[in-house]
């Protein structure tokens, strides 16, 4: 049996973290949600719906994926006590699911190894909003680890744009050359690449994901060490 690759990051200064499949298993649960919230008001949702809820959900546009679950709801006949009502419903259940989505492997480990380690900091850059962000970070007790957080309301423009990851640059005060970028998606490592940093793609969180563009590519935080 052929050892897994390691890689060490102990020369960079700078790490930046994606969230969702990277840090946590969390890049089914917004089609969990929609299952099990649309389920309360006696929906069965098909194949077909989460195939089209999926489109939406993957686009990360607020306003579309509400209108989405607005005209299902109605198409469905759901009793709403209003639109608002129901939006605001949906999103506070996706935050107590992704909260109780467990860490990926090596996650905890690897935070504190770079946490013990003078002269590297840390940043969460994530397309998800706020409370999200919040809720992942206190269930998991990882917000003491991150220096910087850059949500999808902090910019103009999310990922495959570099928007994020330049702003946690000027934030942090980073040079591109010492910071390396952790990322699940294909769109996270294009970004990255954009942002002019070195890339690690790791699989863990969805292996179905394009990596190839990733300076380097591994199976799962594990075979990172500092």
């Amino acid at each position: 049996m052929s050892q897994k690759r390691i890689f060490n990051i102990g020369g960079f200064k700078y790490v930046l973290f994606d969230m969702d499949g990277t840090l946590t298993d969390t890049v089914f649960v917004g089609e969990k949600n929609f299952i099990k919230y649309l389920g309360n008001f006696g929906v069965k949702v098909s194949r077909a719906d989460k195939e089209r809820f999926d489109y939406y959900w993957r686009r990360m546009i607020v306003k579309e994926q509400s209108d989405f679950l607005i005209r299902f709801a109605k198409n469905h006949d759901v009793e709403m006590v209003s639109e608002k009502s129901f939006i605001i419903g949906f999103y506070d259940s996706y935050v107590r699911l992704i909260s109780e989505a467990p860490p990926l492997p090596g996650v905890s480990r690897l935070l504190e190894e770079i946490h013990q380690k003078d002269g590297i900091k840390m940043a969460l850059v994530t397309s998800s909003n706020a409370d999200q962000v919040n809720g992942v970070l206190t269930s998991n007790n990882w917000l003491k680890y991150f220096d910087v957080l850059i949500t999808k309301y902090d910019v103009e423009n999310i990922k495959p744009d570099p928007e994020p990851y330049l702003l946690a640059l000027e934030k942090l005060s980073a040079s591109k050359g010492e910071t390396v970028v952790i990322e699940d998606s294909q769109g996270g490592v294009i970004a990255g690449k954009k942002a002019g940093c070195f890339v690690v793609g790791v699989k863990a969180g969805d292996p179905k994901q394009d990596l190839s563009k990733a300076d380097i590519i591994l199976d799962s935080l594990d075979q990172i060490v500092v």
